[in-house]
């Protein structure tokens, strides 16, 4: 599934999301049930990744880190190889 949102949207949820993980943090620390702390925490993770899509999103460049390409000419020069 995709959804198309614009800028403004994206930040928006991105405000959101970045709220909500944060709440989820203070409540699992404030919780002494641990099958519910177990539950919270996977809502946790699950906005998580959403919220790292959609910064991914926003700010693309940052993404991967600057300058990096995949290298295929690399030569192992480890000499205790045979």
């Amino acid at each position: 599934m995709q959804i198309d949102l614009n800028q403004k949207d994206l930040v928006a949820l991105r405000d959101v999301l970045q709220e909500k993980v944060t709440d989820l943090d203070r409540e699992i620390n404030a919780t002494d049930s641990y099958r519910y702390r177990d539950a919270l925490r996977e809502n946790e993770h699950q906005l998580e990744r959403m919220l790292g899509a959609v910064r991914a999103a926003i700010e693309p460049e940052r993404a991967q880190p600057a300058g990096w390409e995949p290298r295929d000419n690399v030569v192992d020069t480890d000499s205790s190889k045979g």
